[in-house]
């Protein structure tokens, strides 16, 4: 789930001080999007990196391959940004 020992490692600290995973992941989304990172979708902590067409919204690669999107088209957040200016 984790995509760094350094994430890895918050979270084995947390659970040992007995806090609450759940706030420590949220707390560090918060923290990645106010840094001005990349957007993280919010149902599998995954970069959005494309753009349903369908559904006029980013998407994760995880989402990209769920039913919900099963038939939709995509295009690379940059390439759809840059048609709608």
């Amino acid at each position: 789930v984790f995509n760094s020992s350094g994430e890895s490692r918050k979270l084995r600290s947390v659970l040992s001080a007995g806090e609450d995973p759940q706030k420590m992941i949220l707390h560090e989304r918060n923290e990645r999007r106010s840094s001005g990172s990349d957007e993280i979708c919010s149902l599998h902590s995954e970069k959005l990196k494309l753009f349903c067409l369908e559904d006029k919204q980013p998407v994760c690669l995880v989402c990209r391959d769920s039913q919900k999107h099963a038939n939709h088209t995509f295009r690379p957040i940059s390439e759809a940004v840059s048609s709608y200016k």
